[in-house]
């Protein structure tokens, strides 16, 4: 019963963009299917479910036809989709992560 609330509080934590202490990101970096920038994107994602594409270029360094090109990649893996379109927010398929 406690370890089922656990997981309830996590993924309600993790779609609202936090993480608690490091488990999304820790649990990134372990998916062998995805390369190093997809894991950076994808981790940025987790931290900030209401980032832009620019403000993820930003932080990467790189221009957004890229990131754009990253982000299709990963919700056709299945690990995020995307609610609202330019106003709306990122919600993590935690079972994926």
């Amino acid at each position: 019963m406690i370890e089922t609330n656990r997981i309830e509080c996590k993924r309600e934590l993790i779609f609202k963009g936090a993480v608690i202490g490091g488990l999304a990101s820790g649990a990134i970096d372990v998916i062998e299917a995805l390369t190093k920038r997809r894991k950076e994107v994808l981790k940025l994602i987790a931290n900030n479910t209401t980032i832009t594409y620019t403000k993820i270029a930003e932080a990467l360094g790189i221009n957004e036809s890229p990131v754009g090109k990253h982000i299709n990649a990963l919700k056709t893996k299945g690990f995020f989709i995307r609610h609202g379109g330019t106003q709306g927010y990122w919600q993590i398929n935690i079972d994926r992560i």
